[in-house]
Formats: structure tokens, C-alpha cells, sequence
């Protein structure tokens, strides 16, 4: 399935920026999303509109445009053909997160 069955441009809606199809949701927004820490999962619970397929499509959109992308966005970008990385589905835990700061 081609990105352009799942993204379009109506200068009528979100003054034309690329957005998934159905939705106000621009390709610019999951990734900063995604860029902002959100995972995959966290961005589809959100936005129950979504799909994977869609999220998918914004990363085909963006690879044909050749955009900058935000650094943690274009790791998921290069990954974006195979299964996601692993820290794109869930943040790893930090290292003693649970333990009080030393006095």
C-alpha cells in the first residue's frame, strides 16, 4: 500500500500541511510525538483513530521527502522497513529510578 492512499493535503484542513487521511492529525504531529518520548503504543492509545498502517505511512511520507527529522525520530525512521526498535515501543527503565537522592 502506497503513503498516499493513507496521507493528504486539503489546504482546507491544517492549512494544508500533510495529515492522515479522515483526521486533522498532521505527519509533523506523530513525529513529534514519537520525538518527544511518546512510544508507538502510547502515540495508537492516544489516538484511537490511528492505525500502525498510519504511522507507517507518515514514515514512508517523510523517507520520500527527505525532511530533517528530530535525531530519536530518524532512528525510528531507519528502523521503519523492519520491526520497531524495542526502546520505539517501550522507554527502557532508568537505573536506580526507585532510590532516594544521597543526603
Amino acid at each position: 500500500m502506497s503513503y498516499r492512499e493513507r496521507i493528504a493535503i486539503d489546504p482546507h484542513i491544517r492549512s494544508g500541511k500533510p495529515c492522515i487521511r479522515g483526521t486533522r492529525i498532521t505527519v509533523t504531529d506523530v513525529f513529534d510525538y514519537l520525538g518527544g518520548g511518546m512510544t508507538i503504543t502510547e502515540v495508537l492509545d492516544d489516538f484511537p483513530d490511528l492505525t500502525l498502517t498510519d504511522i507507517q505511512a507518515c514514515f514512508d511520507s517523510r523517507s520520500e521527502s527527505q525532511a530533517p527529522l528530530n535525531p530519536f525520530v530518524a532512528q525510528l525512521l531507519a528502523h521503519s522497513t523492519s520491526a520497531p526498535p524495542q526502546a520505539a515501543i517501550e522507554p527502557p527503565l532508568t537505573e536506580h529510578s526507585d532510590q532516594s537522592p544521597p543526603n
